[in-house]
C-alpha cells in the first residue's frame, strides 16, 4: 500500500473512531437521561398507588358509615311504626 493510500486508510479510520466515540457518547447520554426518566416514571407510579391506597380506605369509611347509616334509619322507621300503633290504639281506643 502506498503512503497517500495509506493516509487515506488512517483518516477514514480516524474519522470512523471518532465518529463512534461520539456515537458511545450519545448513547450513553440517551441512557443516563432514560434512567432518570424511568425513576421519575416509577415514583409517579408509587405516588399513584399511594393514592390509590387512601381512596379505598376512604371509600371503606364510607362504606361502613353507610351501613351505619341504613341500621340508625331502619332503627327510626321501627320506631316510627311502633309510635304510630301507640298513637293508633289510643285514638281508637
Amino acid at each position: 500500500m502506498t503512503k497517500k493510500n495509506q493516509s487515506k486508510s488512517d483518516k477514514k479510520t480516524r474519522k470512523y473512531k471518532q465518529r463512534r466515540a461520539q456515537l458511545l457518547a450519545e448513547v450513553a447520554q440517551l441512557k443516563k437521561e432514560g434512567e432518570e426518566q424511568s425513576k421519575k416514571t416509577d415514583k409517579k407510579f408509587e405516588d399513584v398507588n399511594e393514592q390509590l391506597e387512601r381512596v379505598g380506605k376512604k371509600f371503606e369509611e364510607v362504606a361502613e358509615q353507610q351501613k351505619e347509616t341504613d341500621k340508625k334509619i331502619k332503627a327510626v322507621s321501627e320506631q316510627i311504626e311502633e309510635t304510630g300503633k301507640e298513637v293508633k290504639e289510643v285514638v281508637e281506643g
